[in-house]
């Protein structure tokens, strides 16, 4: 059969049905058929047959309703303004009844349109679906930062050298300085305890001759 939709933003159009469908199936096919429902979800809308609102779980057949009846279908609205939309949904029903040629009732019709076009009902019932960006819009890609290496700021200790200094090999342990690899050893760098060295060195050197030394036995 035949069955006469209109929305609560005005739409009318007409769906064909088995006469045993449920009024989930009523439901799914005028969402589907519709141009201005912006949402398929089911739970989003109700439908009203003669200002009385359909149970999904029930028939077409267990409302009476007939070929060329008409169905308000519209979005969820606070339990304050029911009362508004079902008497709305009654009068447009009668007006439908009375002219199969689709006369519309301007007082039904500005009810439906001031219960469906308040903004909490609105946010609510039709969920906003962000529009893409432009590319334009997008934000810039931050790039990676990569960490640069510092340079040594260590110098040789030598006076007018900006040569860096070398780990451990160029630590003078007699003077505490820090040196490059062209002034590393004492000599090159003037070591002020460079003389100790030499000292320590020498006397070092006479002990271990001394311990070497061969001894003669008198005969």
């Amino acid at each position: 059969m035949k069955v006469a939709i209109k929305t609560t933003s005005g739409e009318s159009y007409q769906i064909t049905i088995p006469d045993r469908s449920t009024i989930k199936d009523l439901k799914l096919l005028a969402i589907v058929a519709s141009k201005s429902l912006k949402s398929t979800d089911l739970n989003v809308y109700n439908l009203y047959f003669k200002g009385i609102k359909l149970d999904l779980l029930e028939t077409v057949s267990y409302y009476s309703i007939k070929d060329n009846d008409l169905i308000i279908i519209g979005s969820k609205v606070p339990e304050e303004n029911v009362n508004t939309m079902e008497a709305a949904a009654r009068s447009l029903s009668l007006v439908h009844d009375e002219s199969l040629n689709s006369v519309s009732s301007p007082d039904a019709q500005d009810a439906l349109d001031d219960v469906s076009k308040k903004d909490d009902i609105a946010s609510v019932c039709i969920p906003q679906v962000a529009s893409p960006k432009s590319p334009r819009s997008k934000s810039p890609v931050s790039q990676p930062t990569i960490a640069k290496k510092k340079k040594n700021s260590k110098k040789c200790n030598f006076a007018n050298c900006n040569n860096a200094s070398l780990r451990i090999i160029g630590n003078c342990s007699d003077c505490n300085g820090k040196f490059c690899a062209k002034h590393r050893l004492l000599e090159n760098h003037l070591c002020s305890g460079l003389s100790n060295c030499k000292k320590a060195a020498f006397t070092r050197n006479a002990n271990k001759l001394h311990q070497e030394q061969t001894i003669s036995s008198k005969v």
